[in-house]
């Protein structure tokens, strides 16, 4: 198995962002030089900045995901040894796993989320969670390590964790 590339997609957020700030210049030289009437400018202008600050804010939203998953990660490595784990692994057509844990001569394959609700798992998160499963020949976990209270619950099969690195690995032997 090789690991995937870094999946940095809050790039292309800001990317986005930074293509619509542009768009706005572009529509305020036009007002400027060109004597479009200020309506046009506000009718064009706020939709576009609407986007920009939408696209912002994804982005920052993912980066704290991917900045979680490392943490977490990391507490694992120190309930469980190094040689347990493996993150970010290549998933074809699907991105990456963003951890595979071997506990009990048991393989887990671990999709880390940063949600404080247990409701926002969605059956697109399951969905993706069984086709690792199934490409690993592994059991799937879903665990919100920055979950409020501990709470564990089963979902189509998908194991849903939330708690602190410990008790996963202690629910998990």
């Amino acid at each position: 198995m090789r690991t995937a590339k870094p999946f940095q997609p809050w790039k292309k957020n800001i990317s986005n962002g930074l293509f619509a700030i542009l768009i706005l210049v572009i529509l305020w030289l036009a007002y400027s030089y060109l004597n479009i009437k200020y309506e046009k400018l506000i009718f064009a202008g706020v939709p576009v900045f609407a986007y920009a600050l939408w696209q912002f804010k994804r982005a920052s939203a993912r980066s704290f995901g991917q900045r979680l998953e490392r943490k977490s990660i990391k507490k694992l490595a120190s309930v469980i040894s190094s040689e347990n784990i493996r993150a970010n692994l290549f998933f074809p057509g699907h991105g990456d796993i963003d951890c595979v844990l071997k506990i009990n001569n048991r393989i887990f394959n671990v999709e880390i989320k940063a949600y404080q609700e247990i409701n926002r798992i969605n059956l697109a998160h399951i969905k993706q969670t069984l086709a690792a499963s199934v490409y690993l020949n592994s059991k799937p976990v879903i665990w919100l390590p920055n979950f409020k209270e501990t709470h564990f619950s089963k979902r189509y099969g998908v194991l849903i964790c939330a708690c602190d690195a410990q008790r996963l690995v202690r629910n998990l032997t």
